[in-house]
């Protein structure tokens, strides 16, 4: 989210995201200053991001959720195989007063190995997280199809793990029932890089058709 006038028309969702930064960090990173405006254009609850322009510390952390009282903080989740990064993480998620929501994650037809890591994410919603936004590739699309199988598996993680999901799909009616909390939508042209690393953007008019709101003319 990077204007009010995204936010008014967007006013039907539960959360808006904003990712805080200089601009130079990303294409859709907004000023401190902008999101008091942002915030008032819509009833939405606000999730904020930081953008990586050095480590995120926890004084940085702390002035930005003091500025902006956000209902949650996002943040990229890192490897877990990075057992000095996974400490460094929950040391500074500890630190933080809010409600976490945690991105980066993913479930592929050819990789479901976020199915097996329950201790992980425990260990996150230990540190306060409580979404968890994971991309599928796919359960709609024909082309890259997760199996029978693995739908089965990301049900029963589902059933136990708040997640909020993205897919190929064009509506939310589209989208199959596998415990999820919800869908997410991350803004910007087509097919770019998100600060998430994820390459599932979608621009404002598709996510409007998406979510079954016409486009204004």
């Amino acid at each position: 989210m990077v204007s009010a006038a995204e936010a008014q028309r967007l006013r039907h969702v539960d959360v808006l995201g904003v990712y805080v930064g200089s601009g130079t960090e990303h294409d859709r990173a907004v000023a401190t200053s902008a999101v008091p405006a942002i915030r008032s254009a819509s009833e939405a609850l606000l999730s904020v991001a930081l953008a990586p322009s050095g480590p995120v510390t926890t004084e940085a952390v702390h002035q930005t959720v003091r500025d902006l009282r956000p209902d949650y903080f996002e943040f990229t989740a890192v490897d877990p195989e990075k057992t000095a990064d996974v400490h460094r993480q929950t040391e500074l998620l500890e630190e933080i007063d809010v409600p976490k929501v945690a991105n980066g994650f993913f479930l592929l037809a050819d990789d479901l190995s976020l199915t097996d890591r329950a201790d992980y994410l425990g260990l996150l919603r230990a540190a306060g997280v409580v979404l968890f936004q994971v991309e599928l590739e796919s359960v709609v699309d024909a082309d890259c199809r997760i199996s029978a199988s693995g739908r089965k598996a990301i049900a029963s993680m589902f059933a136990d793990v708040p997640v909020l999901i993205s897919d190929r799909f064009r509506r939310i009616s589209d989208v199959p029932d596998l415990g999820q909390r919800g869908v997410s939508f991350n803004l910007g042209n087509d097919g770019a890089v998100n600060y998430d690393h994820s390459t599932r953007s979608m621009s404002l008019s598709r996510v409007l058709r998406a979510t079954s709101v016409p486009e204004r003319r």
